[in-house]
């Protein structure tokens, strides 16, 4: 036995005979192979058998009896207890019936103190409950991988059973592998096998035994896994710790034979069904985080990506995917209890464990291995684009921060779909989206990497003049310019507005929105003529083409009326930002990040012209809703902060105004300091 001492001390704590508070129950819950069984051997280990009554008086930590139920099944549980009895009833007459009546009424009848164990207790608590013996004495303790078991016990009295500490692990590993004396020389290269095991005891365990065993090196072992994984996991030669003889594999078959069986019963057919489909797509997504959300906007915004078949949803994934997944009701809704009942089914086996917020899931890393080798290559690759498209279908074409929010909050699981090759179009297309969520939360260096790799291999697959190559590159000089990097910035856009302009044409919407990013540069360049000047041609353009009302027109406006700021044309630039505000309040919404920019650079202008008061009702409004649907260290919201100080200082409000500053130097040092 090597770690885990917490929850031995848990269970001693529990189980200590100066309570006398009757009788004490326990659970130990967790997934299969994280070390249960073996806790509770150490633990009746540590507790001296005796069958004299005077004796255990003089022993404070003995029982007269331990009874190990083999819990599997009602079956075996059974005819465990009926085996027990027999251990110590010797003197019982041939031919007496054993009734587990019978076998529980004599535990009951005992005069000492007994402890009862229930192994392996992985399905229904009734079976538990049906052998607990009556009244109120003596000791009992659970395992299963069954968290429901907590009703026959109470929450206080649970623990579940995790992963091992890294140092805990790599003991474990030495130990098996008989490599102790030498922990020194191969503690790192140990580390790294208990890191690609994920600290699974058992998977550790049978790791040591197959190393011991002289089949490899311990340094040769993560090259061996690494082509051999499911043999190794599922090699009855090396079943490692396990009290029931199973492989790391053959521990998780248990419980997907048992939703088997419970997909048999008509009752439960659909339920089982489902977890079966649950588990075998999230298989194929990032192993944590994994939320009730995707599943529910999937169901919700399917048919909607169908029928108008957008292009930032590409349509080979949608309608080569099986709707059954979608889990629609009668009404073809999403079926939320189904869903949720089928998650409960996989819990209940921890195959999957929640988060604490209840709105998240994840499965352990050896469990999602298991769920893809059981399935024949073929198959894997149809659950993979399956679950590529029910993430695909999860979003939406809504232009706001919850969206951008949502899309981030997925980036991990379709990254873990990707099966086309990194040069893929379909690849740079899904690198290209993340670099503009990037870029949507503030993370400009994330965006910035991601933005120069699909650019260098745009530009080499398709060509410089690529209209995909050229949004590239106008994006990532959006970027840079946001990074403070304008000459970069300016070197590319001056690039991207010519080659728009030879190709597309001058008032090309396109090539506008190149003119505009320019100005906009050359305005933080301190251009401020070129830049007035390239805004006046923009709006012009943009008016008559598209419409005054247009989004792109009010881009137009906005960005005019601040090169005129720039020019000290603040009147002019006043009566400008007031249209584009009331425009966009009315139009896109009072939360939009396009209407709280408005307000932003309107407030800006009255602080220009002396107007503080009119600039300070603004700027706390744009800084209460920032920091509410963004975050308070994004930098748009910290650039509200400096702005609201920098109005409060003209207003004489010195104190308000340092306080702000104070939080925005550490968060903008904090921030520094993790990049």
């Amino acid at each position: 036995f090597t770690g885990q001492e917490e929850y031995l001390k848990k269970l001693h704590e529990q189980f200590d005979k100066n309570d006398a508070s009757g009788r004490k129950l326990y659970l130990l819950y967790g997934m299969g192979g994280i070390g249960k069984t073996q806790i509770c051997l150490k633990f009746k280990d540590e507790y001296h058998t005796v069958h004299s009554y005077i004796e255990i008086l003089t022993k404070y930590y003995s029982y007269s009896h331990i009874f190990w139920i083999d819990a599997t099944s009602e079956n075996i549980a059974d005819q465990s207890f009926k085996d027990t009895y027999k251990t110590y009833t010797v003197d019982m007459p041939s031919g007496v019936s054993y009734s587990p009546a019978m076998v529980l009424q004599w535990m009951t009848n005992l005069k000492t103190e007994w402890l009862l164990i229930f192994d392996n207790a992985d399905g229904s608590p009734d079976i538990v409950e049906k052998f607990i013996p009556p009244g109120d004495k003596g000791n009992i303790l659970i395992t299963s991988r069954n968290q429901e078991h907590k009703r026959n016990v109470s929450p206080e009295n649970s623990s579940e059973v995790v992963v091992m500490s890294e140092d805990t692990a790599v003991e474990l590993l030495f130990k098996a592998s008989g490599l102790k004396k030498n922990h020194d020389k191969y503690f790192e290269v140990a580390a790294n096998i208990c890191g690609e095991l994920y600290y699974l005891p058992l998977a550790i365990d049978q790791a040591g035994a197959y190393i011991s065993a002289g089949n490899c090196s311990i340094n040769k072992y993560i090259s061996v896994y690494s082509k051999y994984r499911s043999k190794l996991m599922t090699n009855k030669n090396f079943r490692g710790a396990s009290k029931y003889n199973k492989t790391v594999y053959g521990t998780w078959e248990i419980s997907f034979e048992k939703i088997l069986e419970m997909a048999n019963n008509k009752e439960f057919a659909k339920t089982a069904n489902y977890a079966i489909t649950l588990i075998n797509i999230c298989a194929f997504m990032h192993h944590e985080n994994i939320s009730d959300e995707i599943f529910e906007r999937a169901a919700k915004y399917y048919s909607v990506h169908v029928k108008h078949n957008k292009d930032c949803v590409h349509p080979v994934f949608l309608p080569s995917m099986d709707t059954a997944l979608l889990n629609f009701d009668e009404s073809n809704n999403w079926n939320e209890i189904q869903y949720r009942e089928s998650v409960n089914v996989l819990l209940s086996f921890s195959l999957i464990t929640r988060t604490i917020d209840g709105e998240k899931f994840g499965l352990h890393p050896l469990v999602q291995s298991w769920c893809k080798d059981q399935l024949v290559f073929k198959d894997r690759d149809t659950w993979n684009w399956n679950t590529r498209g029910i993430l695909l279908s999860s979003v939406t074409y809504k232009d706001d921060s919850i969206e951008y929010i949502y899309q981030n909050s997925i980036q991990l699981h379709l990254m873990s779909t990707r099966i086309l090759g990194n040069e893929h179009p379909h690849t740079l297309k899904s690198m290209a989206n993340l670099a503009c969520t990037y870029v949507e939360l503030g993370k400009y260096m994330e965006a910035e990497m991601l933005e120069i790799q699909v650019l260098e291999m745009r530009t080499r697959i398709l060509g410089k003049e690529h209209p995909h190559t050229l949004r590239s590159m106008a994006n990532l000089a959006w970027t840079q310019g946001n990074l403070g990097k304008f000459i970069e910035a300016e070197i590319l856009e001056i690039q991207v507005l010519e080659m728009r302009t030879r190709i597309l044409g001058k008032e090309h919407p396109d090539t506008l929105t190149s003119m505009a990013n320019l100005a906009l540069t050359q305005g933080n360049l301190g251009k401020f003529m070129e830049a007035e000047m390239l805004e006046i041609q923009v709006l012009e353009m943009s008016t008559r083409i598209l419409r005054k009302e247009h989004p792109d027109t009010l881009t137009s406006m906005a960005n005019l009326a601040l090169a005129q700021g720039n020019l000290g044309k603040f009147m002019e630039a006043e009566i400008l930002e007031i249209q584009v505000l009331e425009m966009r309040t009315r139009i896109l919404g009072k939360e939009h990040p396009d209407t709280l920019t408005s307000m932003a650079n309107l407030a800006c202008t009255y602080g220009e012209i002396g107007k503080y008061m009119k600039a300070e009702m603004l700027e706390i409004q744009v800084l209460e809703m920032r920091t509410r649907i963004l975050e308070k260290e994004h930098p748009d919201t910290l650039r509200s902060m400096v702005n609201m100080a920098w109005t409060q200082g003209n207003l004489g409000k010195f104190m308000e105004a340092e306080i702000l500053e104070i939080q925005v130097l550490e968060m903008r040092t904090s921030i520094k300091e993790s990049v």
